[in-house]
């Protein structure tokens, strides 16, 4: 039996469609049931098998990109419907598997789909569905093997480049003599209140804070460096000012000293131990 249309459609439209019908069964169903956090495209991961796969195996039935597929997974180990595990051969690779929640919003999914196989049974014979999956196999197969993963827009991953401390300050001017003295090429900003320091690639900018209380003054920053005693002697030389710590030795595997500016800002440095 045939379902009247009030004009032909092509087929994307159609598929479209079709595919609207499915969500909005499927959404209602995860809704009544109290799943109603479910992202996008999670009813597809939680339903369909991927259960004790692998983010990769995700990414593939989706045909998205790595870091969506990334994404979409870290949303539903938040909202507590996936957990990573180790995989069992491979310690370098994690493995999925549905929680409790999970499998629950599992059934969810499946009870939508199962309510628009019953609905669509009303109109069309065993052998017309039959025929209409195998068409619409044929048609998913016309790109061939992964084709949906290959078209995907690749999105390029944003990428943190460096990161630099703002240190409170009670003269800029001050501060950025000290700063030079320590080898960091330094340029006060037009207005006078603030600075910035460089070296090695290294920044550090600087802010005045006229009442600030170097005794009270809290703010730190790490430096990984390649000689912790070689820069401890350089900021330990007459006339630097400030205070350097000598290096130690850690527990941790890592020799380490330190330097307060004027202004008490701790530079805490250091080096991995070389053991012999």
């Amino acid at each position: 039996m045939s379902i009247p249309s009030a004009a032909p459609r092509g087929m994307p439209s159609l598929l479209r469609a079709a595919r609207s019908t499915y969500a909005r069964s499927v959404r209602r169903s995860l809704t009544s049931d109290g799943y109603d956090d479910v992202p996008r495209n999670g009813a597809f991961v939680l339903a369909t098998g991927l259960d004790r796969s692998s983010a990769t195996a995700v990414q593939d039935a989706l045909g998205i990109t790595k870091q969506a597929a990334s994404q979409l997974i870290d949303t539903l180990v938040v909202r507590g419907y996936l957990e990573r595990h180790p995989h069992p051969s491979d310690r370098r690779r994690t493995e999925l598997e549905l929680t409790d929640r999970g499998h629950g919003a599992a059934a969810a999914v499946r009870r939508g789909v199962g309510s628009v196989e019953h609905e669509l049974a009303h109109h069309l014979s065993a052998q017309a569905r039959g025929e209409l999956r195998a068409a619409l196999g044929l048609l998913a197969d016309l790109g061939g093997p992964g084709s949906a993963a290959q078209s995907a827009p690749q999105e390029q991953p944003v990428r943190l480049m460096r990161v630099a401390p703002v240190f409170p300050v009670t003269d800029v001017e001050r501060s950025l003599e000290h700063y030079a003295t320590l080898g960091f090429r330094v340029e006060p900003y037009p207005d006078g209140g603030y600075g910035f320091g460089q070296r090695d690639g290294v920044g550090i900018h600087f802010n005045a804070v006229p009442d600030l209380d170097p005794a009270t003054n809290n703010n730190a920053v790490y430096l990984y460096v390649s000689d912790a005693d070689a820069l401890a002697a350089q900021w330990s030389s007459p006339g630097i000012g400030g205070e350097t710590i000598p290096p130690v030795d850690t527990d941790y595997d890592m020799r380490e000293g330190a330097h307060l500016d004027p202004d008490r800002n701790l530079i805490r440095f250091g080096a991995p131990l070389v053991r012999s």
